[in-house]
């Protein structure tokens, strides 16, 4: 059994990891949203720039065509989940 302390952690922590939310003004945040139902938040939230933190894939097309599909602007930014990002990928 998962004692309180921890187990109100971890649901702390699977809520922070899922799901669209804001993460500030006019800024949202969603763990590789499937396209249509990215479609629905650029059109619900008035987003005008997609930023993809993913390499290239299936997941990143699907997003920049939301994104282009929507006349915004699309950027994919490249990052290790595992890795520092250099100084270069942030300024980016």
């Amino acid at each position: 059994m998962i004692a309180r302390p921890a187990l109100q952690l971890l649901l702390l922590t699977l809520g922070a990891c899922s799901g669209f939310r804001a993460v500030g003004n006019d800024v949202f945040r969603c763990p590789q949203p499937g396209e249509d139902q990215l479609a629905r938040a650029i059109a619900a939230h008035g987003i005008r720039t997609v930023v993809s933190l993913r390499g290239d894939g299936d997941g990143t097309a699907a997003t920049a065509r939301a994104a282009t599909g929507a006349g915004i602007a699309f950027r994919n930014v490249r990052m290790s989940a595992t890795r520092l990002p250099k100084p270069a990928t942030l300024l980016a």
